[in-house]
C-alpha cells in the first residue's frame, strides 16, 4: 500500500512541476507585435480575445493597428471525377478575419520541448532523492555492497524517463497578456 503511495505522489508532483505557466505582460507596440509574430511562425499559439473566444489558427498575423487569422467555414465538398466517391475540400472555404489588436487580451503557446526538460530534471531529483531514501534503507537492514550504491542512479535516471515522458504530454506554457488598451502606438 506505501509503494501505490510513493508511485502517486510521484506522479503528481511530475504534472504539477510540468505545468507551469509563465505570463509576461507585453505593450501594444511594432516591437511586441514583430516578436509574437516571429514565435507565430515558429509555434502554434493560441490568441485569446478580451470577450473570452479562443482562436486557434496556423496563420495568425499581427499588424500595427489589427491582426487577421485565417479560418475555415463550412466545408464544401466538391466531387472529383477521377474516382468515383472520392471528395475534396475547396480552397474558397478558407476565410480571412480581422479583428483589432485593441480586442485582444493576449497570446497563448505550449513547448513541449520546455517541459520535457523541465519534466525530465524534476523527475531526476525526486529520483535521485527516492532512490537516496531505499538507498539507505536498504544499508540499514544490513546489506551494504553495490546494490545500495545502484539504486540511487538507477532510480533517478527512471524519474527522469517518466519526467520526459510526461513534460511532453503536458508541455511548458508561456503567456503574453496586454497590459494597455492602446492598440497601435509606439
Amino acid at each position: 500500500m506505501k509503494i501505490i503511495f510513493w508511485i502517486f505522489l510521484f506522479a503528481m508532483i511530475h504534472f504539477i512541476g510540468c505545468s507551469a505557466t509563465n505570463t509576461y505582460l507585453i505593450k501594444h507596440d511594432q516591437m511586441t507585435y514583430d516578436m509574437l509574430n516571429r514565435k507565430l511562425l515558429e509555434e502554434r499559439g493560441k490568441m485569446i480575445l478580451k470577450n473570452g473566444a479562443i482562436i486557434k489558427s496556423g496563420e495568425i498575423h499581427i499588424g500595427i493597428d489589427s491582426t487577421f487569422w485565417k479560418e475555415s467555414a463550412e466545408p464544401r465538398h466538391i466531387k472529383v471525377s477521377l474516382t468515383e466517391g472520392s471528395e475534396k475540400t475547396s480552397q474558397e472555404d478558407i476565410l480571412t478575419k480581422t479583428i483589432v489588436n485593441s480586442e485582444i487580451e493576449g497570446f497563448s503557446f505550449i513547448n513541449r520541448g520546455k517541459g520535457c526538460s523541465a519534466g525530465a530534471g524534476t523527475g531526476f531529483l525526486l529520483g535521485a532523492g527516492l532512490g537516496t531514501v531505499a538507498g539507505l534503507a536498504v544499508k540499514k537492514g544490513g546489506e551494504e555492497g553495490r546494490g545500495s550504491a545502484l539504486i540511487i542512479p538507477a532510480v533517478g535516471a527512471g524519474g527522469a524517463l517518466f519526467g520526459l515522458i510526461i513534460g511532453a504530454i503536458i508541455g511548458g506554457k508561456d503567456k503574453y497578456i496586454f497590459t494597455d488598451s492602446t492598440a497601435g502606438t509606439q
